[in-house]
């Protein structure tokens, strides 16, 4: 059974069953007798976010032998010293899922970009249009920018990473003028993507996400 393979310590990532496009980082903290576990409660707007009893969520947990998604159930809650812990009960035996398909995880990373006629063209940043990306998974992304373009345009862009720049093209599935913006928001799919750009772009996204969620736990302690 794949419960075997949760650690303290592993990250985790709650969605509810109702939202399941939305997720919020989290961390196992505790291993009980199976098939329960102590999770750490999400952080939402810098405060921790306890669920009510009997939530059903979908828990996604990262271990050394893959990503597994598991049914779960909030059975209640723990408070701790600066931070709260969820109880929740794994229902079933867990579902491998690949990181390349996992849902979108919210971000704000600067975006390179140009409209292109054919996916071999190539651009340069420094004559590209600029955009912010909003949210991003390993199929496609939604992104904000002062250039109005079409759906079913084809683009190619630079997606700006810490050390480095990742090359993706992409086919506009969804426009929409941004609220109370003068910006338009896109949502593209990846057409040709590697699976090695799509992971290392998914890894640094998670990256991110650790780190926004110890400064939100950081903040929440010292307002406490």
């Amino acid at each position: 059974m794949s419960f075997k393979f949760i650690k303290a310590g592993n990250r985790a990532d709650i969605a509810l069953k109702t939202r399941e496009e939305d997720i919020m980082p989290s961390r196992v903290e505790n291993v009980l007798p199976e098939p329960e576990l102590l999770i750490r409660a999400p952080v939402i707007n810098r405060r921790y976010r306890v669920l009510p009893d009997n939530t059903e969520i979908f828990l996604y947990i990262y271990t050394e032998n893959g990503i597994f998604k598991f049914n779960s159930n909030v059975s209640g809650s723990v408070a701790q010293p600066g931070f709260s812990m969820l109880r929740v009960s794994i229902a079933g035996d867990g579902e491998r899922v690949q990181r390349r398909n996992f849902f979108r995880m919210d971000c704000l990373i600067p975006f390179h970009f140009r409209h292109i006629a054919d996916i071999s063209d190539i651009i340069d940043a420094n004559n590209a249009d600029k955009g912010v990306i909003l949210d991003i998974s390993g199929g496609g992304f939604r992104f904000a920018a002062k250039e109005k373009l079409e759906k079913g345009m084809l683009i190619k862009g630079l997606i700006k990473m810490e050390t480095e720049a990742a090359p993706v093209t992409g086919r506009i599935l969804f426009v929409r003028q941004a609220p109370e913006s003068p910006k338009f928001e896109y949502r593209v799919k990846f057409e040709g993507l590697p699976d090695e750009v799509s992971e290392s772009i998914v890894k640094y996204v998670l990256q991110l996400q650790r780190e926004q969620l110890r400064r939100e736990q950081n903040l929440n302690l010292l307002e406490d």
